[in-house]
């Protein structure tokens, strides 16, 4: 709608994981770079925490692609709150087994015998758990132990990553065998004020926009009101665009990013 009156290519701030969009600021860079390298070392189990709208999802995204270009497996858990039966036939389904009403011992059965030919051609298998902190059961927690412990002969067949807000650390405590695993921790930190400025103009470029859109007391505001979680500035941001081309002004002020605050607002009270 307002693309050709900022001059942009497509949307700049939508909530989603195009990954051409991504930004490294320094904390974001450490925590993929810590990931990495528990992927890249062929460890067994890495924790991966921050607070909700950080960015957790799409650096998930960004490792899976990383793995995926380097020939090996991975699948995505987008929210494991799900009964430790419908957990292991989920992560059958994410790797291709359509197999329904298996037990227990059949299941664990068959992720063995798959993460098993795929080491039998160099080929490592991943597995990515996202919002783990929704996990309400601690036998889903045993689980995934479970799937830590298969093995063919010294070497573990997969690699787990669990994600998820701050709660997570407390959830893991349901599992202490689960928690003693643990070899990568890594935390997302939020954007600092200078970096939610460096973000949102990074943004606007990958859309084939200028610089100087938004005005410093915007990205002030906007910094101030997101408190640098990019999820919550991508939405700010996206409604401020729409705001100031609807007054038709060339730039985005403080005023159109308190419009589009107003819309968030009415929006929750809607809701």
């Amino acid at each position: 709608m307002y693309e050709a009156h900022w001059n942009l290519t497509k949307k700049p701030f939508k909530n989603d994981l195009d990954l051409t969009f991504a930004f490294m600021w320094e904390g974001y860079d450490e925590a993929l770079a810590r990931m990495r390298y528990w992927a890249a070392d062929g460890k067994r189990f890495a924790v991966l925490t921050g607070p909700s709208g950080v960015g957790k999802s799409y650096l998930f995204a960004l490792l899976a692609r990383d793995i995926r270009r380097r020939g090996d497996i991975v699948a995505t858990v987008p929210n494991p709150c799900l009964s430790p039966t419908e957990f292991l036939e989920y992560v059958l389904t994410l790797y291709g087994h359509d197999d329904c009403g298996l037990t227990k011992s059949q299941a664990l059965a068959l992720l063995t015998h798959f993460a098993a030919e795929n080491a039998s051609q160099n080929t490592r298998t991943y597995l990515l758990i996202d919002e783990a902190q929704a996990i309400g059961s601690g036998e889903t927690l045993e689980e995934i132990n479970l799937i830590l412990n298969l093995a063919e002969g010294q070497s573990p067949l997969f690699s787990v990553v669990m994600g998820g807000e701050g709660t997570l650390r407390d959830v893991m405590n349901g599992c202490p065998s689960l928690k003693q695993k643990i070899e990568i921790v890594a935390e997302l930190p939020s954007l600092t004020l200078e970096e939610t400025g460096a973000y949102v103009a990074h943004r606007l470029s990958v859309a084939g926009g200028q610089g100087g859109i938004f005005e410093p007391g915007a990205i002030e505001r906007l910094y101030e009101w997101s408190k640098g979680l990019p999820r919550l500035v991508n939405t700010a941001a996206d409604l401020a665009l729409l705001a100031a081309y609807g007054e038709e002004k060339k730039t985005v002020d403080v005023e159109s990013i308190d419009s589009g605050l107003e819309d968030i607002q009415s929006r929750m009270a809607i809701a």
